[in-house]
């Protein structure tokens, strides 16, 4: 018997057996992982590959959804004028929505807060790398 027979063989005995690959490679003299390694790779001979089956990987397109372009028979009114300025803040407020996958379901966020003034120097608040 020649070692691609003997390793045939083995791998046959361990997936007919009853007993763990670790027993049968003991009672063949075999290291387990080494058995192991020839019956993981004769499984995976043995399953057609994705390509055989015609199957391709796909990636869903994001869904986004515009106003702009939904193509809406009637005009989408622009209540800002499309000017996120604002002269005092918390004359306008911004808001959105969105979802976030988690391990749990979904996370879904909404968010508002006021435009910006005109002026970094009016806003009432700073962001800094460092506090004082």
């Amino acid at each position: 018997m020649n070692s691609s027979e003997f390793r045939e063989e083995a791998v046959q005995i361990a997936l007919r057996s009853s007993k763990t690959v670790t027993e049968v490679a003991r009672e063949l003299d075999l290291n387990p992982e080494t058995l192991r390694g020839w019956v993981k790779k004769h499984e995976s001979q043995q399953e057609p590959s994705a390509d055989e089956l015609g199957l391709a990987p796909c990636r869903p397109k994001s869904k986004r959804f515009s106003l702009a372009k939904a193509g809406l028979p009637f005009p989408v009114p622009d209540l800002v004028g499309r000017h996120f300025t604002a002269e005092n803040p918390g004359e306008k407020l911004v808001g959105d929505t969105t979802y976030v996958p988690t391990g749990e379901g979904w996370l879904y966020l909404a968010t508002s807060s006021a435009a910006a003034p005109k002026k970094s120097s009016d806003t009432p608040w700073t962001t800094t790398a460092r506090r004082r």
